[in-house]
């Protein structure tokens, strides 16, 4: 949403694969945003280790961007001009920089990171995507 805009439809499903836990542990979900752009999504949260796969990308018109999500990888940018790749580092804790924000919030040294109508959107697209 913070690259795309709003959600204008959103559907999906989720079941408990593996029966782990209460939880569903795999997901496959679409969205259409109100840019044009369409997003394909499946998580498997209980995928053996040797199947583990942390993988996105962003196709356009002109181009791709492929990269992880949760892992020290490469960015790569392909395009007509051949593909360039960007490291980003990770951080130890992958969380942090969110954390820092809230707390600087709280403390009255910034805005909020995320506003209560970006929350509720996402949480809304989350339950689109478990129905």
């Amino acid at each position: 949403m913070h690259w795309f805009g709003a959600v204008i439809r959103a559907q999906g499903f989720g079941y408990n694969q593996r029966h782990l836990n209460g939880a569903d542990d795999c997901v496959h979900g679409w969205a259409k945003f109100a840019t044009g752009v369409v997003l394909q999504g499946r998580w498997h949260f209980a995928a053996t280790p040797g199947e583990r796969r942390d993988h996105g990308e962003i196709l356009g018109t002109e181009g791709k961007i492929s990269f992880s999500f949760f892992d020290s990888e490469i960015i790569r940018v392909t395009n007509t001009q051949g593909e360039q790749q960007i490291t980003i580092p990770y951080p130890q804790h992958f969380q942090q920089p969110l954390i820092e924000q809230i707390n600087a919030y709280f403390r009255d040294e910034r805005s909020n990171p995320c506003s209560l109508h970006e929350a509720k959107a996402v949480m809304a697209l989350i339950d689109a995507f478990s129905q």
